[in-house]
């Protein structure tokens, strides 16, 4: 952010340690960017204890060092040491705004944010943010305008949760508020109905207020669509029954169920074709018996699957084909391209959280052009610390054991790999880590021989998923496509004449919560659908039911996962996440695009 920028680049560190008083949080990555070395302490007597032990020489003169302090209650010089914050260089990046509202501006792509330091508060900041999020609501805002923001709540499900919340604060409307919690919406669908006849009917004035934002709620499968009787605007195209959904599962269905997938090129088929099924689950209204097949399709499958990988994980982990197998395997692949001489620039774009279902989508969406693609599998349990961190070190977990909860050192691993295999200079190899809503050109494709991007903008839509789940990420998922991300940088890789390679650390699936159980030492990296343990015995302690798994990873982490589509939540509600073993978590895209 330019706010830490402006405030690190005119630091002198040949004079006197360096002391940035960081309470919020905000910094991490741009104090790891600025300086090679750096010590971070939490509280003020940590702070004290390192200056005393490691900041001091022999004659107690202060080295040029840098510390960063994390502590919500170092906000001031004044809360600083005295002798320590005459002897050192003080930076205070502390804001006006409350910490929970600062830590929202790591959240929020970096040219928002910049634009919010001007806030004069907390409230101030969140309206702000929700104005460049495309919602404006005044105090006074009426019905009609109560629903057109919880629609654009719906379909931009990359809104931060502090803005989201302080937008429904606003919203007084009940039938908006139904809507928003997942109720139904059967004033609305009938003056849909009437519209479609007779767009004068007193019953369908809502309509004519509301045009085209009504269009994103037949993609949440909010409205139903009916039959016309007259002639309709382009953008109601949507809303019209036009071909039998029905129709198109049965031929979707009739493609799986025949026999069960027993290796891996018929796991491979069967979790292709069912991220089509899933989507189309997501997309289109059917009849409950076709419904009801489709789920108990997948439930017999997410057990047999189950039972095939534990059998079969570990030797395909061996394996060497001309393909990779899983996405460790992926830089060996593409340095064997590059040795070659088949491709000259390699930019590898990782899609975090990018499952089958999501691609089925963008490749409806004819956004790129996929060249050739066939599915590999995450590195299990399919956490992104763990699945994408191996991706970048072209290693499994067990060979980063002191990493395992952070993707901190990705970018190191990521260049660490291929200055070692190929021998290329630093200036050679780039990693980049963006949200991955919107393309920026400073990301510079085409300038260096590899370059691997982590875009976080899936993954954010697949945690952001509300009560309406596959139809409110498949929704989210289209307004991403809207905003050219991918287009702008398949277009770039064209032009620079570089290989673009997409893939994913995992998959995601909607899940069922069987109750609350502690992550372990995962932390908040583990999502709901693993436990991370330190010891076998400390496992076995645990009361979670589930699958244990060792398979790749180092002495000093035991998991256990839940079983099917369980998730350690609470019962009865559902969550879209990551973490297990279903087909649908495991297998990923592997394409590469003209």
């Amino acid at each position: 952010m330019k706010f830490i920028d402006d405030k690190l680049e005119s630091v002198d560190l040949h004079l006197k340690p360096l002391l940035i008083l960081d309470p919020h949080n905000l910094s991490s990555a741009q104090v790891a960017a600025s300086f090679a070395e750096y010590e971070e302490v939490t509280d003020w007597f940590g702070l004290r204890r390192y200056w005393e032990w490691e900041c001091l020489d022999g004659e107690r003169h202060p080295r040029p060092v840098v510390i960063r302090v994390v502590d919500s209650s170092v906000r001031t010089q004044n809360d600083v040491p005295w002798d320590i914050a005459r002897q050192a260089t003080v930076v205070n990046l502390t804001t006006h705004f409350s910490d929970d509202i600062a830590l929202l501006l790591l959240e929020i792509p970096e040219r928002i944010a910049d634009g919010l330091f001007s806030s004069k508060n907390d409230t101030e900041l969140l309206r702000n943010a929700a104005r460049h999020y495309g919602v404006d609501l005044r105090h006074d805002a009426t019905a009609i305008e109560q629903l057109k923001a919880a629609i654009t709540l719906l379909i931009r499900i990359d809104i931060p949760e502090p803005v989201r919340h302080s937008v429904i604060a606003g919203i007084k409307d009940p039938a908006t508020l139904g809507l928003i919690h997942g109720d139904p919406v059967t004033e609305l669908q009938d003056a849909w109905d009437a519209w479609l006849v007779d767009s004068d009917d007193p019953a369908a004035k809502i309509i004519n207020d509301l045009g085209p934002s009504l269009s994103s709620l037949f993609s949440l499968q909010v409205l139903r669509p009916g039959t016309a009787s007259r002639d309709l605007p382009s953008w109601a195209s949507i809303g019209v029954t036009s071909r039998s959904d029905d129709d198109e599962m049965e031929v979707l269905l009739k493609s799986v169920c025949d026999d069960d997938p027993d290796d891996l090129n018929s796991w491979i088929r069967f979790a292709s074709e069912w991220g089509k099924i899933r989507h189309q689950l997501a997309t289109a209204t059917m009849s409950d018996g076709l419904i009801h097949t489709a789920q108990e399709l997948h439930q017999s499958r997410l057990g047999l699957f189950e039972n095939w990988i534990q059998e079969n994980y570990g030797p395909l982990l061996t394996t060497s084909p001309a393909w990779p197998v899983t996405v460790h395997k992926v830089n060996d692949f593409l340095r064997s391209r590059m040795t070659r001489g088949e491709a000259e620039r390699i930019v590898l774009l990782v899609l975090d959280g990018l499952g089958l279902s999501q691609w089925a989508q963008i490749e409806q969406s004819g956004e790129i052009e996929i060249l050739e693609a066939t599915p590999i599998m995450a590195v299990i349990p399919t956490v992104t610390s763990i699945s994408r961190q191996a991706i970048f070190a072209g290693r499994l977990p067990r060979e980063f054991s002191d990493t395992l909860g952070s993707n901190v050192k990705e970018g190191e691993r990521w260049r660490t790999y291929w200055r070692d295999s190929v021998g290329l200079a630093n200036h050679e190899i780039e990693y980049s880590h963006t949200d991955g809503f919107h393309y920026e050109r400073s990301l510079g494709i085409g300038n260096y021989k590899v370059q691997g991007i982590a875009a976080l903008a899936i993954d954010k839509l697949v945690h952001s998923a509300g009560p309406y789940l596959d139809r409110q990420l498949t929704a989210g998922v289209e307004y991403w496509l809207r905003e050219g991300f991918l287009k702008s940088l398949a277009e770039e890789a064209r032009t620079a004449r570089a290989e673009l390679w997409i893939t994913s650390d995992h998959g995601n699936m909607v899940c069922n919560g069987i109750g609350a159980f502690p992550p372990g030492v995962l932390g908040a990296t583990a999502s709901v659908r693993a436990q991370g343990f330190e010891s076998e015995t400390a496992r076995s302690a645990s009361s979670a039911p589930g699958i244990d798994w060792n398979t790749g990873l180092p002495d000093n982490l035991h998991v256990r996962m839940a079983e099917r589509d369980g998730a350690f939540i609470q019962s009865g509600q559902k969550r879209i996440t990551h973490g297990g073993i279903s087909f649908e978590e495991v297998f990923v895209p592997f394409a590469r695009i003209a």
